[in-house]
């Protein structure tokens, strides 16, 4: 039977608490993504899903590499799912292998 909150007795109410934060903001990810989706024709290079909202840009060379560019000969676009398997955050406990190879240069 679940807890209801309102009639718990002798439960400490959490108190409020902030902090102030300085975030690193990647300004090219969005363009990055358009060029990247827009490439590889709104699919997924793994699976052929083809919704725009439910699909990532990933970068081949991770983004802090200095040779990474955010260009679309450095992505490939993914699933969101897939994606999150790529990079090693696995909640289903499968495995997602693949090889990275181009055939030729994309413009």
């Amino acid at each position: 039977m679940p807890l209801d909150p309102l009639t718990m007795v002798g439960v400490v109410t959490p108190q409020r608490a902030y902090a102030m934060a300085a975030v690193k903001v990647r300004l090219h990810q969005r363009r990055f993504r358009e060029l990247v989706v827009s490439a590889y024709k709104v699919a997924c290079a793994m699976c052929s899903l083809r919704h725009g909202e439910l699909l990532y840009a990933a970068h081949i060379l991770p983004d802090r590499d200095e040779r990474g560019r955010p260009e679309v000969s450095d992505g490939f676009c993914l699933s969101k799912d897939i994606s999150l398997k790529w990079r090693g955050s696995n909640p289903l406990g499968t495995q997602c292998r693949c090889r990275v190879r181009h055939a030729k240069p994309v413009s």
